[in-house]
C-alpha cells in the first residue's frame, strides 16, 4: 500500500470516501481550476477546440469524484464511482423536488462560472452523467440515474448541438447519460503530433512526395484517423489513404460522419484543400489511392492479417474448424478462413469476421506496410 494509506484507519477512511456520495464543486473551487487552465484554454481556442476538461475529480471537493469537460456548447458533468447522491426511486415528492431545484440551480451556477471565465457568448447547457457502480446504476441503469435531472434541467435550458470542434474541424459528440462521449480528450495530443507528422513527411519528401499509408488500430471513433486524413488534405498535395480499424460498428459510422463533416469543411474552406483523403474508400481496396476506410474487425487479429503471419492461435482455430466445432456463436458451422488459411472469423462474432475475411482474400496473404500505426488500445486489451 502507498506510505498515505499504511494504517488501518487512513485505508478505512479513504474507502469510506469512495463509498461515498459524489459532491459538486463550489463555484470557487470551479473558478480555480479555470485559472489554472487559461494558457491551456486560450491555445486550444486558437486552434480551433473546444472540447476539453475543465475539472479534474481531484479539484473538487476531497473525494468528490465529480468530473467536468466542456464539448462545445455544452457542460458535461460526469461521475463515476457513485452518484452524486442516494436518488430515489422517483421525484414525486415535496422533499424530492426541492432537492432537485437545489441541484439544478448549483449546476446552473457552475455553468454560469464557466460561461464567463471561457468567454462563451450564450449559456451552456447542462448534462449529468454517471457511468460507476453506485446503487442508483444497479437499481435504475446508468442512463437513468439522472434522468429526472437531466429532465429538470432541460425544461430551464435551451437544446446545444452535440457537435464541437478540434483543430478548426467539427467532431461529434455523442453525448448520452451512461456512454462515453466517443471523444478522447487525453490523446488529443497524439493526434496533434500525427498532424505535425504528416507535415514534417510531406515537407521532407522532395520534389516527389507519395501517397503516405496511415493504420489507425484500435480507432474508437476515428478521431485519429480524421485528424491525419485532414491534415493530409491540407498540405503536400498527394493525400494518404488512412484505414481504421475497430470491431464496433457504430463507432465506425461515428467516424464516417467525422469524416464527411471535416471533408466539408475543408471544402467550404478551399475547394481545393478537399483532397480524397476524406471521402470513404473500401478497407480491402489496395491503398494505392487517396481515401478514409473503415474496416470492422477485431484489432488484434487484423493485426495479424496485416503482418501476413500465421500464429499457433490462427492453427487451433483451423483445427477447430476442421473438427466441425463452431466459433463463439455456436452454429457448426467453424470458424471462417482466407485462402491461406487464415482463422478470422467466428460463428457468430457478427460482420466484423467476413469483412477482415475480405480483406484477407484481397491481399492474397501479403503483409501491408504502412508508414504510420497508430495504437491506442482500451485498458483491457492485453495482447
Amino acid at each position: 500500500l502507498p506510505a498515505r494509506l499504511s494504517s488501518r484507519t487512513q485505508l478505512r477512511a479513504a474507502l469510506d470516501v469512495r463509498a461515498s456520495p459524489a459532491r459538486l464543486p463550489s463555484r470557487t473551487q470551479l473558478r480555480a481550476a479555470l485559472d489554472v487552465r487559461r494558457a491551456l484554454v486560450s491555445s486550444l481556442h486558437a486552434e480551433g477546440t473546444d472540447c476539453y476538461r475543465i475539472l479534474a475529480a481531484a479539484e473538487g471537493a476531497p473525494g468528490a469524484g465529480v468530473v467536468i469537460d466542456r464539448y462545445g456548447g455544452t457542460i458535461f458533468v460526469q461521475t463515476f464511482r457513485q452518484p452524486l447522491l442516494p436518488l430515489p426511486e422517483d421525484f414525486s415528492s415535496d422533499e424530492d423536488a426541492e432537492t432537485t431545484d437545489s441541484l439544478c440551480a448549483e449546476l446552473l451556477g457552475l455553468a454560469d462560472e464557466a460561461a464567463a471565465a471561457l468567454g462563451l457568448a450564450g449559456a451552456p447547457r447542462v448534462l449529468l452523467s454517471h457511468r460507476g457502480r453506485g446503487l442508483a446504476q444497479r437499481a435504475r441503469g446508468p442512463d437513468q440515474t439522472y434522468a429526472a435531472l437531466n429532465c429538470a434541467l432541460a425544461d430551464l435550458q435551451g437544446q446545444a448541438p452535440e457537435t464541437c470542434t478540434e483543430f478548426g474541424l467539427p467532431i461529434e459528440a455523442a453525448l448520452v447519460p451512461g456512454r462515453d462521449p466517443g471523444i478522447f480528450l487525453d490523446f488529443r495530443a497524439g493526434r496533434r503530433w500525427l498532424r505535425d507528422e504528416v507535415a514534417r513527411r510531406y515537407a521532407t519528401s522532395g520534389a516527389g512526395p507519395r501517397l503516405l499509408h496511415v493504420c489507425n488500430v484500435f480507432s474508437y471513433t476515428c478521431t485519429a484517423g480524421v485528424a491525419t486524413a485532414a491534415a493530409a488534405a491540407t498540405v503536400g498535395g498527394v493525400g494518404a489513404f488512412v484505414l481504421n480499424v475497430d470491431h464496433a460498428q457504430s463507432s465506425l459510422e461515428m467516424g464516417r460522419r467525422n469524416a464527411a463533416a471535416a471533408l466539408a469543411a475543408l471544402s467550404a474552406l478551399s475547394p481545393l484543400a478537399a483532397q480524397a483523403s476524406l471521402v470513404e474508400s473500401s478497407p480491402t481496396g489496395a491503398g494505392e489511392e487517396a481515401g478514409f476506410a473503415c474496416l470492422r474487425a477485431d484489432a488484434l487479429a487484423a493485426l495479424r492479417v496485416f503482418a501476413g503471419v500465421q500464429t499457433a492461435d490462427n492453427r487451433n482455430r483451423r483445427a477447430a474448424a476442421g473438427n466441425g466445432r463452431g466459433g463463439r456463436g455456436g452454429g457448426g458451422g467453424g470458424r471462417a478462413r482466407s485462402a491461406q488459411g487464415l482463422a478470422v472469423g467466428g460463428g457468430g462474432s457478427g460482420g466484423g469476421d467476413a469483412e477482415l475475411e475480405a480483406f484477407a482474400l484481397k491481399s492474397g496473404g501479403a503483409p501491408r506496410q504502412f508508414d504510420i500505426l497508430v495504437l491506442d488500445p482500451p485498458t483491457f486489451a492485453k495482447g
